[in-house]
């Protein structure tokens, strides 16, 4: 596994304090008890693995997801062999309740982007993972 993956990996790691308030560690933001890795994290891990300057990874990463969004507006499909598939879904309109008033309300039909990893990546975050009880 090359070590930005593994950087990857590390920060994704449950960290089991128990916190409910969002903090500032030297490993990244705590939400909930969880480490919350930004953009600026993977432009540091990457920027550091690689030698490249975090204005140039910056700008690839930026591009990257600019392309992924554009991609799925067109309802396109993404595959990254390894990483897995990311999709745009249509969820049909609906009717629902409104829970303060009881009324029904009509929910309008949309696209929601949908992320499915592939196994090799379910395998490797299963085996970084701590289960949690």
């Amino acid at each position: 596994m090359c070590s930005v993956h593994s950087e990857l990996l590390r920060w994704m790691q449950v960290e089991s304090l128990g916190q409910v308030e969002i903090r500032r560690t030297d490993r990244g933001i705590l939400n909930s008890g969880r480490l919350l890795m930004t953009k600026a994290d993977i432009v540091d891990a990457i920027a550091g693995t690689t030698g490249l300057t975090k204005r140039d990874v910056s700008d690839v990463v930026d591009l990257l997801l600019a392309t992924v969004v554009e991609a799925l507006s067109r309802g396109d499909h993404i595959e990254i062999r390894g990483f897995g598939t990311f999709k745009a879904v249509r969820r049909a309109s609906r009717v629902a309740r409104n829970p303060r008033k009881g009324e029904a309300i009509t929910i309008p039909a949309r696209n929601l982007p949908v992320f499915q990893p592939s196994r090799e990546f379910r395998s490797l975050v299963q085996q970084g993972l701590p289960v949690r009880k």
